[in-house]
């Protein structure tokens, strides 16, 4: 049971460390509506964008293999989001 907290806090200090990093970022989109203003659609959880691939292939990669890897970390962050902001919430320009 140790190892596998162990295990549980190494990968979410790893994922607090390439969301702190801009490897992966937190994304909103929204709609608008001509009486309200704009309202938030959707949250996404996606790479940053570091430029050209081919300038820097390994860093490419290693973004490529971060977000595969922590996909399910990215997913329970959007549960957080869609909780925290639901869709047709009012878009906050301060982010």
């Amino acid at each position: 049971m140790a190892i596998f907290i162990a295990i549980c806090l190494l990968y979410s200090s790893a994922y607090l460390a390439v969301r702190s990093a801009h490897w992966l970022v937190h994304r909103t989109g929204y709609y608008s509506v001509i009486s309200e203003g704009k309202k938030l659609n959707e949250h996404f959880v996606s790479q940053g964008d570091f430029g050209t691939p081919m300038l820097a292939p390994l860093i490419s990669i290693a973004h490529g293999v971060a977000a595969i890897l922590f996909w399910p970390a990215a997913q329970l962050e959007l549960v957080y989001w869609r909780s925290v902001a639901p869709h047709g919430s009012p878009w906050q320009t301060d982010n």
